[in-house]
C-alpha cells in the first residue's frame, strides 16, 4: 500500500487531502477538548514499522506548549523523515536525546523508562514502533463519523506486523483496533497492559509472559 503521508501539505493546516472533509465537519461539531489541532504535525506512527515491536495507541495528544515545538526546523525535520520511513539512528524519534524537552519526549520517557534505564534510549527506539489509532492530534479522542482514509494505512502496517509475527502490545483502545483489524482478534502474540489508565511498559503493568518476551527482544542484537 502506498504511504498516503509522502502527500502531507508543507504548511498548515497539516491534513492530508483524503481526510480533509472529514476533519472539517468533525470539528465543525467538536468541543475545543475533542478538536483537531490542524498546526501540529501528525503523528500516525513513531518509529519504524518493521520493528519487532509494536505497541497500539489511541492517538497523539494535545497540549499548549506543543505549538512552539511543532515549530521547531528540527523537530519538523525528524517527524517528515519517520513519516517517509527514512532510515535514520533514532526511528522512535520521541525518544531521541536532543528532543528532551518536547513534552512527546517526556511522555514517552515516562511510559518507557523502565525499558530505557536497562536497555537504553537507542535501541528501544530501534526495536518499537508505536501506530496510532488516528494519526491527528487533539486534547482527549472522540470517535469521527466517518473513517479517515489515512487510517488505512496503518491498519496495513498492523496487518503486515501480524504477518511478521512481531510482539504486539496494546496500550488503549482494543475494541477500535480489533474492529479495524479483524486478524488480530486471534493473533497469539498479543498482550495488553493490565491498566490502560497508566500505560506504562513495565513488569508490573505486563503479564509475565509478554514482559519476558518484550526484554528478550531488547536484548538480541
Amino acid at each position: 500500500m502506498k504511504n498516503p503521508w509522502l502527500k502531507l501539505p508543507k504548511k498548515k493546516p497539516y491534513i492530508l487531502k483524503i481526510d480533509l472533509c472529514v476533519i472539517k465537519e468533525y470539528n465543525n461539531k467538536a468541543n475545543s477538548s475533542n478538536r483537531i489541532r490542524q498546526n501540529l504535525l501528525p503523528e500516525p506512527f513513531l518509529g519504524n514499522p518493521k520493528s519487532p515491536i509494536i505497541l497500539l495507541n489511541l492517538n497523539p495528544g494535545w497540549d499548549r506548549r506543543d505549538n512552539s515545538f511543532h515549530r521547531q526546523r528540527q523537530f519538523r525535520r525528524v517527524n517528515r523523515a519517520n513519516l517517509l520511513h527514512k532510515k535514520t539512528e533514532y526511528p522512535f524519534y520521541l525518544l531521541n536525546p536532543k528532543l528532551s524537552a518536547s513534552l512527546g519526549y517526556k511522555w514517552w520517557y515516562k511510559r518507557l523508562h523502565e525499558l530505557i534505564e536497562n536497555f537504553g534510549c537507542r535501541t528501544v527506539a530501534q526495536k518499537i514502533c508505536c501506530l496510532e489509532f488516528a494519526p491527528y492530534h487533539s486534547q482527549t479522542f472522540k470517535q469521527f463519523n466517518s473513517p479517515l482514509l489515512s487510517q488505512k494505512y496503518d491498519f496495513h502496517l498492523l496487518k503486515q506486523a501480524l504477518k511478521n509475527n512481531a510482539l504486539i502490545i496494546i496500550m488503549r483502545s482494543s475494541k477500535y483496533w480489533q474492529r479495524a483489524v479483524p486478524e488480530l482478534k486471534k493473533y497469539k502474540n498479543k498482550y495488553r497492559l493490565k491498566s490502560w489508565r497508566n500505560p506504562c511498559l513495565t513488569k508490573a503493568n505486563l503479564r509475565y509472559q509478554a514482559y519476558k518476551k518484550l526484554t528478550r527482544i531488547l536484548r538480541e542484537n
